[in-house]
């Protein structure tokens, strides 16, 4: 996994490829095994207003294509703030 902070600053950062100009993404949360990264985003397909997304962390610069997270984690409302515990729930 590369390093992203080094001494409370951040680094290597880059603009993800899966971001769209016509929706917003925010609120990026990325996975203890650092293998994948939860965002929020009213990109379609969409439950609600803003919805939880994943991505796969597939090497320096790839990601898989975004997956809304479905009906069991998004409502019709709006999804802010995504969670990972520790063993990746």
């Amino acid at each position: 996994m590369h390093k992203y902070i080094e001494q409370d600053n951040w680094t290597n950062v880059k603009k993800l490829p899966f971001n769209k100009k016509n929706s917003s993404t925010g609120y990026p949360v990325l996975s203890p095994d650092g293998k994948k990264l939860y965002f929020v985003s009213d990109r379609l397909p969409s439950k609600g207003n803003t919805d939880i997304f994943v991505v796969d962390i597939l090497g320096e610069g790839d990601y898989s294509q975004p997956r809304n997270l479905g009906s069991l984690v998004n409502t019709k409302g709006n999804e802010t703030t995504p969670f990972i515990t520790e063993d990746n729930i």
